[in-house]
């Protein structure tokens, strides 16, 4: 089985779009209306929607939520390609989280996107990125290994 696609929900959609075609090389193939929704492509075939919350089926957008329930995560070849991605997306003005680090193994960073959502990227340190990304090792609980922020311009407080 492989991911088909992920539908982020988010109140500025071109906003999000800039930042992935910007900073994380994602291609657009549709945006509908002037902020209507978005659909991007990277280069391993994952299909990224940017869409509104649909109100009526309880959907809620990070801001409107006010807590940070999720991150999406993405993996470079090397620690070099990491830090080039960090310079790109705080240049781009992203708020970042962290510096590149070692963690858990990898060499990473989070950062918060348009739209509130948290991301982060990490270095591929075994170079097995397309048959196993890391992840925790066996056995490891990661509980507190890293603070989960809660989203600090939320109205919702």
């Amino acid at each position: 089985m492989r991911l088909n696609h992920l539908d982020l929900h988010v109140p500025d959609i071109a906003a999000a779009r800039d930042f992935f075609c910007q900073c994380l090389d994602f291609t657009e193939v549709e945006m509908r209306g002037a902020n209507g929704l978005a659909i991007l492509h990277d280069d391993a075939g994952l299909e990224l929607v940017l869409s509104r919350p649909i109100e009526k089926f309880g959907g809620a957008d990070t801001p409107t939520a006010g807590a940070n329930t999720y991150h999406i995560g993405f993996i470079q070849p090397s620690r070099a390609d990491v830090d080039a991605l960090f310079a790109r997306v705080k240049g781009f003005g992203a708020e970042v989280w962290n510096e590149p680090a070692e963690i858990r193994g990898g060499w990473l960073f989070y950062c918060f996107a348009p739209g509130g959502f948290w991301w982060r990227s990490a270095g591929d340190p075994w170079g097995e990125a397309q048959n196993n990304p890391p992840c925790a090792k066996r056995g490891e609980d990661l509980r507190g290994a890293i603070p989960i922020p809660r989203w600090r311009h939320s109205p919702v407080r």
